[in-house]
């Protein structure tokens, strides 16, 4: 037997190992929710009768509000296994397909380059000039020629990228006011898409300031834009699609263990619900995110960045339905980029409050599809409701009143699926050589994180709590500390 065909075929093994091992987990979870009820159904410390039993049974219900997006995010982890990675041919093997199978009328036509750009305010320039260089040299090793990427950094105050003399700077000017009134990270987006050396064909791939990525990542990207390019160029498609993949936490290094841990819920949902919307739907259903954006540069230019402060707060989710609106698809690329959580809890609370007012000036604004802004605010619903949902899970654990069974076993399901979603967080997210104590430390690290999950819950509430009690977040843009 070859060595490729051995390969293969242990490869196909360790596959077949990680789905099973995969569903049984989410099975297991359910089982011991449901089994719990019949053990123990709940931890009753006041018994209540007669109305205000009847009370509580119908206020309990509000408990299925979150069920839609908790099953869109179950149907994302069932039907796209988080653990199966995705492959991108070597750079070599692409590069030789552009060339065969390019269309003529895209021969007299320099090929398009990537464009890496880092969005910054300036605040933290060693952070910015470490994240150069490293993308830098990853681009470098990735086998794409240099003439092919160009890294780019967007910044309100300069920033001393001497010892990285190849990275084209875009200082915002401080007298830039766009006539649409944008501001923020919005403004200094609108400012590169007209400034910027990139063409019309080529493409942009946004970054925040601390974000990191790999060769793998390189090739997914590449490999999304040329096949992207064909498509246009043959007339298959009118708009060429915008890509977006997983965001990795606290690789790195962890600053806070709390935020780290709470932080594991986005790695699931990036597999979940994300990527169902880009890869069944091809839409940003409930948004984008800001970096790992792969746009092509003839978009940006045509739409921009200038919406005012609706489009100012999550400025990402914005531009990406109001491309939505007007024909243009997404696709899911594979590939990992990694960034750190916030430092804090209040840090913490601050970004979730950020991110729920803008979504809810997406939703509320005349100037976006009706139909984008009803599944978006269906969704929102659930997440506004979060602090009350928090209370009456509380109220249901420790009192009596009368539940029916079927009650008790559709929120135990309910209640598995984010169980199931923090702990895959974590399983994908953390490795045990990160910890000093190998597998040991991250067994108990893993342990204490799932006896954590009410506090994340509660931490999840303290941001909504911010956004419905302090108007400031829907006119300010919180920067969270990063270095």
């Amino acid at each position: 037997m070859s060595t490729t065909k051995a390969q293969e075929e242990e490869e196909e093994i360790t596959t077949e190992s990680k789905l099973f091992y995969y569903y049984l987990s989410f099975f297991i979870i359910v089982a011991t929710f449901c089994l719990a009820q019949l053990v123990n159904p709940w931890v009753n410390l006041v018994q209540f009768s007669g109305a205000a039993a009847d009370a509580l049974c119908g206020i309990s219900w509000i408990l299925l509000l979150p069920a839609p997006a908790l099953l869109q995010g179950l149907a994302g982890l069932l039907f796209y296994p988080a653990v199966i990675p995705d492959h991108a041919p070597p750079i070599e093997d692409q590069l030789e397909k552009e060339k065969n199978e390019r269309p003529a009328v895209l021969s007299s036509r320099a090929p398009f380059i990537l464009f890496f750009r880092i969005v910054t305010r300036g605040n933290n320039p060693k952070l910015v000039l470490a994240n150069c260089k490293t993308a830098i040299a990853v681009l470098e090793r990735s086998g794409l020629a240099a003439s092919r990427w160009k890294v780019e950094v967007v910044t309100d105050n300069k920033i001393d990228l001497s010892e990285a003399p190849s990275v084209d700077q875009l200082v915002v000017p401080s007298d830039y006011n766009p006539p649409g009134g944008c501001k923020y990270k919005a403004r200094a987006l609108n400012y590169a898409a007209a400034a910027s050396r990139a063409r019309a064909h080529d493409w942009i791939v946004h970054l925040d300031e601390e974000t990191r990525f790999e060769e793998e990542t390189v090739r997914h990207i590449f490999a999304h834009c040329m096949q992207q390019e064909i498509l246009l160029a043959s007339g298959k498609t009118s708009f060429p699609s915008i890509g977006q993949g997983v965001i990795y936490y606290n690789k790195g290094g962890i600053e806070n263990y709390l935020t780290a841990l709470a932080d594991t819920i986005r790695v699931a949902d990036d597999y979940a619900k994300f990527r169902l919307q880009y890869k069944l739907f091809r839409l940003p259903l409930i948004g984008m995110h800001g970096s790992f954006v792969v746009c092509c540069n003839k978009l940006e230019q045509q739409v921009g960045w200038d919406w005012g402060m609706v489009g100012s707060i999550t400025e990402d989710t914005y531009f990406a339905m109001k491309l939505a609106g007007q024909g243009v698809r997404f696709d899911w690329v594979g590939g990992k980029m990694f960034e750190q959580s916030p430092f804090s809890v209040n840090d913490f609370g601050k970004q979730r409050a950020r991110w729920f007012s803008g979504l809810w000036l997406c939703v509320l604004t005349d100037s976006l599809p009706l139909w984008q802004r009803a599944y978006l605010g269906s969704h929102l619903v659930s997440w506004t409701v979060c602090p009350l949902l928090t209370f009456v899970t509380w109220l249901n654990l420790l009192t009596i009143f009368p539940r029916s069974s079927t009650f008790v076993y559709l929120m135990s399901f309910i209640f598995s699926i984010p169980f199931w979603s923090y702990s895959l967080g974590f399983v994908l997210g953390f490795d045990p050589s990160q910890f000093k104590h190998g597998r040991l430390e991250w067994v108990l690290m893993f342990l204490a994180h799932i006896s954590l999950i009410p506090v994340y819950t509660l931490m999840e509430s303290y941001g909504v709590m911010r956004g419905l009690c302090d108007r400031k977040t829907y006119t300010g843009f919180h920067i969270v500390k990063k270095e």
